[in-house]
């Protein structure tokens, strides 16, 4: 996948991923799912609000089955609650 800072665009090979946390951001008025995806040297955030969200959601769950099916709703639920977890490491 690529990601985009700024004008820089740099190319991300699944195989690169160390780490995925998933969370939640409360926002006042909605809460916003976030990942963290863990990189050797650095971090990318990704949210509900990236472009290309859901394709990326689809495409992370085929390239690492062995994250649980439901993530996203053990996240979501209970409202307002951060329920930080680690959905992938390496380790």
């Amino acid at each position: 996948f690529s990601n985009r800072l700024q004008k820089t665009e740099r190319r991300v090979f699944w195989t690169e991923i160390e780490k995925i946390e998933a969370y939640k951001e409360h926002l006042m008025t909605y809460d916003m799912l976030c990942l963290n995806i863990g990189l050797k040297e650095s971090i990318i955030l990704i949210t509900e609000e990236t472009e290309g969200y859901d394709y990326f959601i689809k495409e992370l769950e085929k390239q690492f089955p062995s994250i649980e099916k439901g993530w996203d709703w053990k996240i979501i639920q209970p409202p307002f609650a951060r329920n930080h977890t680690v959905i992938f490491s390496k380790e």
